[in-house]
């Protein structure tokens, strides 16, 4: 089954859909697009700094919705490992790699660009996990008392629907900034 895409009316490019009972595979291909299309998005800016700031108060920076999509993808991508290597996953069990304190204070000194390197060094780990997992494992639930269950499939199409919604959101943002090409 092939992921489902929409035009949207800013440059016309697609977007990812999430698609429920989907396979393994096309949610794979559907996270790794993003990939790319925070590239295509990116690369046509002409003012990176323009990126740190939002047109309009209230609304998220591009900087902002990249923090976004890397700090799911860390809040994700923990999960589905410990999903995939654990024979009973315990989900309560997992330990935060950085103080957010600790954190705050990198993102600050990191630019939009080394943000979406983290985000891609994260998302090609998650997908290699997803790939190297049988179709099986997909199904195994990691078990939470704090939170709710999760399997690695849920978590799958959980980032895809949250990256649809960034998606677009980032596309928004480079539009009305003007920080994109003539």
């Amino acid at each position: 089954m092939s992921a489902r895409t929409t035009n949207t009316p800013t440059t016309g490019s697609p977007l990812p859909m999430p698609i429920r009972a989907s396979t393994p595979l096309s949610v794979i291909i559907v996270l790794h697009d993003t990939i790319n299309q925070l590239s295509r998005l990116l690369s046509q800016i002409q003012d990176v700094d323009a990126l740190n700031h939002a047109r309009h108060r209230g609304e998220p920076s591009v900087r902002e919705l990249l923090l976004a999509l890397r700090d799911e993808e860390r809040w994700a991508s923990a999960r589905i490992s410990c999903i995939a290597t654990e024979p009973d996953p315990d989900l309560d069990r997992m330990v935060e790699a950085i103080d957010p304190q600790t954190q705050a204070r990198l993102d600050a000194q990191r630019t939009p660009i080394q943000l979406l390197a983290e985000f891609r060094r994260l998302r090609q780990r998650t997908c290699a996990t997803l790939r190297d997992a049988p179709d099986v494992a997909w199904q195994r639930v990691g078990r939470s008392r704090r939170g709710p269950n999760w399997t690695m499939h849920a978590l799958a199409e959980r980032l895809v629907a949250h990256d649809t919604r960034q998606l677009a959101a980032v596309q928004r943002a480079i539009a009305e900034i003007g920080a994109g090409r003539a």
